[in-house]
């Protein structure tokens, strides 16, 4: 287990740092007309922007790399704008997100990634789908007066020639990845720790008064536009939590939380 950990950190580390972005590629299909797609080439950057609130809407303008404000009716989320570099092993900080959190009361929050919803509406992910997930639960009973969020998670980016593919209007193997079982009765990481989600996605949770900042971790699969098999899939914790021992949840967040994380770095 420290050497998954030890190797882990490396990958970390190596995001840190402001990215310069230019020319980012966007792997989704547009179905509305004047869209632009761009298939995206290992070492690219490409387009990755984390909307965290409690219903979809239009992406708002960015400022120094995110929106400002609170969560209200005209702007009912957040957006992180990000730039990873395509089969990078990469992780993000939604820098500020659980003071956000505090704010609310007794609502739950979602982080959707703009551009993998479905083929007809590919901008807005919906809350049954892969790529739109519950990172806050502002009532939930493991947190007597408080709320509970989800600060750690996987999201898997999967292309064919550095686009995504669909099926029944779905981008294939593309979104968050669960932490905890599909019932969420169990954390893959934690036997001890409680999850947060619904139907069927669930992810490790803690309560805010020892949480922290939504924090994501990206890997990719399948191929880029030159057919270049992606290879940072195989840095995905997941693939190593059955060889660990302890308790890796509260491991890989103790790595994480000491490791300086790149916060919007556009």
């Amino acid at each position: 287990m420290k050497l998954f950990f030890a190797l882990l950190v490396v990958f970390l580390l190596s995001a840190e740092g402001a990215m310069e972005c230019s020319d980012q590629c966007t792997p989704w299909t547009w179905a509305e007309p004047g869209g632009v797609s761009k298939a995206c080439d290992a070492g690219n950057h490409m387009d990755y922007r984390l909307m965290i609130g409690d219903t979809q809407g239009g992406v708002t303008t960015p400022q120094d790399g995110q929106d400002y404000g609170p969560y209200t009716e005209a702007v009912p989320y957040k957006t992180y704008f990000f730039c990873p570099k395509v089969d990078e092993f990469t992780a993000f900080d939604a820098n500020g997100s659980l003071a956000d959190f505090r704010e609310t009361k007794n609502v739950k929050l979602y982080a959707s990634v703009f551009g993998a919803g479905k083929s007809s509406e590919v901008r807005f992910p919906e809350v049954d789908q892969d790529a739109s997930v519950m990172v806050w639960d502002g009532n939930n009973t493991n947190c007597p007066g408080s709320g509970a969020v989800a600060t750690f998670l996987i999201f898997n980016m999967t292309m064919k020639d550095g686009n995504y593919r669909y099926k029944n209007a779905d981008p294939i193997g593309t979104g968050f990845v669960n932490t905890c079982s599909s019932s969420g009765d169990s954390c893959a990481f934690d036997g001890s720790a409680f999850c947060i989600g619904e139907n069927g996605r669930y992810n490790c949770a803690t309560c805010n008064a020892t949480g922290s900042d939504v924090k994501i971790l990206m890997s990719f699969y399948g191929t880029d536009s030159s057919s270049k098999n992606l290879l940072s899939g195989s840095s995905n914790p997941l693939n190593f939590r059955e060889f660990a021992l302890g308790n890796v949840y509260s491991d890989l967040q103790g790595d994480v939380n000491g490791i300086s994380w790149p916060s919007n770095p556009i």
